[in-house]
């Protein structure tokens, strides 16, 4: 249950007293709550029954109150005093300093029990109040749950200008409605809630301090400047100390009216504090893996990026509690850390929080769902260190930590590495020395994942190494900030497309990397850059392909674990045959192949998969890593500067974009059957003349690129783009 009592820190859900309510469970036990509220005076009291069979010992409660009741001054469970301490309003979490024995908490099988609340002064029968108790080695839990009318709607996101955040509130034709309270909680990144205002009137002006508030009293201004007309709609705007953070699901708002209306932004888990749910898990059929196993359990994943912050919780232990990270090599200064590695930058953290976070997600009122954060959470940890707080690095430190990375392969259980980098090309594929030594650490049998580079969507933007025809390229995608809604999920903006200079098709696959969510220490470089998308706790939110190429490193950890024998092309062939393409109205790609690829990665699928010899066809690693034979792809330009493949109709893309709200990413497009991905062809010279192949003169190098001697070209990780 300690997830559980992460999560509730931040947990936020006020209802309204007078509402019917009602405690629910999870899991296989059972238990009830009363439907209303008792009030004697300073007391409040709230009957829990327990219905299963055996006695349940709370752990956790979660309580806010209006701000009229004062402190919290003791808390009774029938009769007996199990906590005292005076808690200032307007909530709190009890979860420690509890009073007399652990027996005092139970409530025995079958029996009902009177949680009691006592506060300084009378309690406001008619406030704001929430009510969450979890238990002790138990999925079980008691909660008040918000039942609003449906007389008064809002908007389901807030939207974000600075330090403020508005959210749209529509009255229903039958009657205006006037605000008589409301209760909020936001990022402690944003400071102090300074103001809030009602279609421009200022109603309610006051420091508040982070991160959660109820005003029911001290309202500014006349009483119909917190009126809305029947049938109008009024926007509600909140405004901070400092920059808000542009997460959505960091904030819960729930308005109560004259009437016993109210309206509610649902908090999503866990709201700002460090259990959450990510999305993405679900959003490539990651999680239902998770409940059957498949987490990444005996599997070690490497990572070339800024290191790691080795004591974020969900990445210094797996999902079993044990110590995962197995090592960071620092390759700018050539030393080797097991004990306490960092980051300093941030990049590399948030990369390995989307790979392995270990985290459990949480349902809205903060309970355990049985999945995680990361894709794969039980996976062990190689961190390479080979760039600068700053981001920055040369090709020498990047492919120094490869070397190390396949040196060690053996004695770490090395499967997958991960590359959240990029760099222009400067040559050939095969001239390029980081490609070399990537080529070296697939052919020795380990899976190399890489971000297609963030300088899309024009053609031809694929970085350096994701040029590389043999490993698993991603782009990126983004479900649009509507995780449940994937009628609207899109080819993200900055997403680099293909093909690459020597004729392949680049990215093979897409993932999410629009907005994920991911841990970070608030101390790095990035989120002191870019304060405005931290949370002030762990959590950042950082869109790329960097984060794509994550998700991707992640299912490739699941897809060895279940079948350890596969090698590298196995397993990015079974990736590319389960992937599923955006599709439009009509059935027909939503994006060109060279955007793309296959389509978003299908965890689940990809897994279960039994598809081999689909990719890397053509290609002889050895051969071209001893210079023997170098390789092109299928794609040519047509004379009107488009790009199709070689016998494939309907493939063709003249380098436009699609523009529209979104597109469903869909099973149903079929792919043909004699088209192999990274399908290789000899490459020589005299190919350059035939048939349309030549590209213009600006895809070509004049000259061979002379590499300096000390391999002392700049590499970095992806450039920071916007949310998307």
């Amino acid at each position: 249950m300690s997830n559980l009592k992460v999560g509730m820190r931040r947990l936020w859900i006020p209802i309204l007293a007078a509402l019917s309510v009602a405690a629910t469970s999870s899991g296989e036990c059972l238990v009830s709550a009363s439907d209303s509220l008792v009030f004697d005076r300073k007391k409040v009291d709230w009957t829990i029954t327990n219905h299963g069979d055996d006695d349940l010992t709370i752990e956790s409660v979660f309580l806010s109150w209006p701000g009229a009741n004062k402190e919290l001054e003791k808390l009774r469970l029938g009769g007996k005093e199990i906590f005292k301490h005076k808690r200032h309003p307007t909530s709190t979490l009890i979860d420690s300093g509890w009073k007399g024995h652990r027996h005092d908490r139970e409530i025995e099988p079958g029996e009902s029990a009177v949680l009691r609340f006592e506060f300084k002064m009378d309690a406001d029968a008619d406030g704001l109040y929430t009510i969450h108790v979890a238990f002790e080695e138990s999925d079980c839990s008691a909660r008040l749950a918000p039942a609003c009318n449906a007389n008064v709607s809002a908007e389901e996101h807030p939207s974000f200008d600075g330090k403020k955040v508005d959210w749209r509130i529509t009255s229903s034709e039958g009657a205006t409605i006037r605000l008589e309270s409301a209760s909020v909680s936001w990022p402690d990144a944003n400071g102090k809630l300074t103001k809030v205002k009602l279609e421009g009137k200022e109603i309610f002006k006051h420091h508040r301090d982070p991160y959660f508030t109820t005003i029911d009293s001290g309202w500014k201004g006349h009483g119909h400047d917190r009126e809305i007309d029947a049938g109008q709609t009024a926007e509600l705007r909140l405004e901070f100390q400092h920059t808000a953070l542009q997460s959505p699901a960091s904030y819960s708002l729930l308005l109560g009216f004259a009437d016993g209306q109210c309206v509610e932004l649902k908090p999503e888990p866990g709201n700002n504090g460090p259990a959450r749910d990510s999305y993405f898990p679900t959003l490539i059929a990651a999680a239902g893996l998770h409940l059957e196993g498949i987490d990444g359990h005996g599997v070690t994943v490497a990572a070339v990026d800024t290191g790691v912050w080795g004591k974020g919780k969900g990445l210094k232990k797996n999902a079993h509690g044990q110590d995962r990270i197995l090592v960071q090599y620092d390759a700018i200064a050539d030393t080797v850390d097991t004990h306490n590695p960092k980051d300093g930058n941030g990049h590399g953290t948030h990369v390995w929080s989307i790979i392995a976070n270990s985290r459990e997600s949480t349902d809205p009122w903060g309970l355990p769902m049985g999945t995680y954060n990361g894709v794969a959470p039980n996976v062990d940890i190689v961190s390479v260190k080979a760039f600068d707080k700053h981001g920055l690095g040369t090709y020498a430190d990047v492919i120094r930590g490869i070397e190390f990375v396949v040196d060690h392969k053996d004695a770490y259980g090395i499967r997958v590495l991960n590359l959240s980098i990029s760099a222009e090309p400067r040559s050939h594929y095969w001239d390029d020395p980081l490609n070399q030594a990537i080529m070296a650490a697939w052919e020795a049998g380990i899976v190399v994942v890489a971000s297609a580079g963030n300088n899309g969507p024009d053609p031809m933007t694929v970085g350096v190494p994701g040029n590389l025809p043999y490993l698993i390229t991603v782009g990126a995608m983004t479900d649009n900030f509507t995780p449940g809604d994937t009628s609207d999920d899109r080819l993200s903006t900055f997403s680099a497309a293909g093909p690459t200079v020597e004729g392949f098709v680049k990215p093979e696959i897409v993932a999410p990397g629009g907005h994920l969510l991911g841990i970070m220490e608030k101390g790095d470089h990035i989120p002191k850059t870019y304060k405005k998308f931290h949370d002030g706790y762990e959590y950042f939110v950082m869109s790329g392909t960097s984060q794509a190429a994550a998700v991707v490193s992640g299912v490739a950890a699941l897809i060895l674990q279940a079948d350890p024998t596969l090698t590298p092309d196995d397993v990015k062939c079974r990736l590319i045959a389960t992937a599923r393409a955006a599709v439009d109205d009509d059935g027909e790609l939503a994006y060109s192949i060279f955007q793309q690829g296959a389509g978003i990665v299908n965890a689940a699928e990809a897994v279960t998969s039994a598809e081999s010899g689909c990719a890397n066809g053509g290609l002889d690693i050895a051969s071209d890593l001893n210079g023997v034979d170098h390789y092109a792809g299928p794609v040519r330009e047509a004379e009107d500067g488009s790009f199709y493949i070689e016998g494939q109709d309907g493939l063709e893309w003249d380098g436009s974009l699609v523009s529209g709200d979104g597109y469903l990413w869909s099973t149903g497009y079929l792919w043909s059957t004699g088209y192999l991905w990274s399908t290789g062809y000899l490459w020589s010279t005299a190919d350059l003349d035939v048939d349309g192949y030549l590209w213009s003169t600006g895809y070509l190098w004049s000259t061979g690129y002379l590499w300096s001697t000390g391999l002392t070209e700049p590499m970095a990780i992806n450039a920071w783009v916007e949310q998307d």
